[in-house]
């Protein structure tokens, strides 16, 4: 929700705002665990990130266009 008070000083247009606040909630991408093969780093703790953000985003996503709808 900070997201949304926050871009809502920037954009003005509804619609556009409502999907860049309904995207801070979705899972961090793959991009990620692919510049750690690249870097050599550790794979496994990012890709249990990206798992544990998927999972959160079946949660958080139904929760901010909810409140997006709200406000």
């Amino acid at each position: 929700m900070i997201t949304f008070l926050v871009l809502r000083f920037f954009i003005r247009n509804r619609i556009l705002l409502e999907i860049s606040t309904i995207l801070s909630g979705c899972p961090i991408a793959g991009n990620v665990s692919m510049l750690c093969m690249e870097y050599n780093q550790d794979v496994t703790l990012v890709s249990k990130g990206i798992c544990i953000s998927t999972l959160l985003s079946m949660i958080s996503i139904p929760i901010v266009s909810a409140l997006v709808a709200i406000l």
